[in-house]
């Protein structure tokens, strides 16, 4: 349904329009230290045991299919929030499309109060922005009374626009005025557009176009109703299809983004590193209080004692008494 794009009015003040319609979880993690809920292991590098901690299961290997799948999940995840329109930044991003509803300009110009002065040069300036756009444009003049039993001018617009428009491309603007005894001009203005202009009369267009329109009709020594209309349409043309971004969502797009995407590339770094380590590969379990070391009697390797049968560098049998106490026992 047609909404409002912006207004005004003789005392200065002016509208926007109502636009358009209607970490809890653990990660992996390996430390020289303890911390809670991690298992203590032992492996052994430069003929030396080097005791580490960890919260899952380091003996396994990486698995290359889980890291590429975590990459599909990252550019899936990087599709919705930047390519796929109405996500993220794609939001953030206004590419205008010309409307192509209509063939040739058929252009409305319904001045009832006579206040246009020069209807050619107005529907010039009409005529181009159609060029630009797609977008019909229209202009209607009525007296305060044609509206009176309304609301507003706002609601006057609305079903304006209805009575004479079956589609939603439509960029109506109503002027309104009334002459009082005085001799001063009290007028009113209103903007309705239909929503399939709402990629190309976007928020902030509107919003430009209606503070140059109430700027010029504002200048009545200057610019006639219908030259003020004119010379408003005929700045908007040239930047109307311009793309736009909203520079603070794109902004807080990424900023969302990037710990998503730290955390995916985290996970696919540690699945290939850490598990494929051939060190963590050989490691053993290792309880806390096996903490007493050995030097092997053949190659001079450092072991920890109860933790082999056999030297973890040369296999040479290591003697009974460093041997893991169960296993002594067993040969008794």
């Amino acid at each position: 349904m047609p909404h409002s794009s912006g207004g005004g009015s003789h005392g200065g003040g002016f509208h926007g329009g109502s636009h358009g319609s209607g970490g809890g979880g653990s990660s992996s993690r390996v430390r020289r230290s303890y911390f809670k809920g991690a298992t203590r292991y032992v492996y052994y590098k430069n003929r030396k045991p080097v005791i580490v901690y960890s919260n899952y299961d380091i003996t396994k290997p990486g698995s290359l299919a889980v890291s590429i799948l975590l990459g599909i999940y990252f550019l899936i995840l990087a599709g919705v929030c930047f390519f796929i329109p109405g996500f993220a930044v794609c939001k953030s991003i206004t590419i205008p499309k010309k409307l192509t509803i209509f063939t040739e300009p058929d252009i409305l110009i319904e001045d009832n109060v006579g206040v246009i002065k020069d209807k050619d040069g107005l529907y010039d300036s009409l005529e181009r922005f159609y060029d630009e756009t797609g977008i019909m444009p229209a202009v209607l003049t009525v007296s305060r009374s044609d509206w009176k039993l309304y609301n507003s001018l706002e609601h006057y617009a609305y079903y304006a626009y209805l009575d004479r428009f079956d589609d939603e491309s439509h960029w109506l603007i109503v002027y309104s005025v009334k002459i009082k005894d005085d001799g001063f001009v009290d007028w009113y203005w209103e903007g309705m557009q239909g929503n399939d202009t709402d990629n190309i009369i976007t928020v902030k267009k509107a919003e430009a176009f209606t503070k140059n329109l109430q700027k010029y009709l504002l200048q009545s020594d200057d610019y006639t109703v219908d030259g003020a209309i004119a010379k408003a349409f005929d700045e908007l043309t040239p930047v109307v299809m311009k793309t736009e971004y909203d520079s603070a969502m794109i902004i807080a797009n990424l900023l969302a983004f990037t710990p998503i995407a730290l955390m995916f590339l985290v996970m696919a770094l540690k699945n290939l590193d850490h598990r494929k380590d051939k060190y963590y590969r050989q490691a053993m379990v290792c309880k806390q209080d096996v903490v007493e070391q050995k030097k092997c009697e053949y190659c001079g390797g450092i072991y920890i004692k109860g933790m082999h049968t056999a030297c973890p560098y040369c296999a040479a049998e290591i003697p009974q008494e460093f041997q893991p106490q169960v296993i002594a026992d067993s040969q008794q």
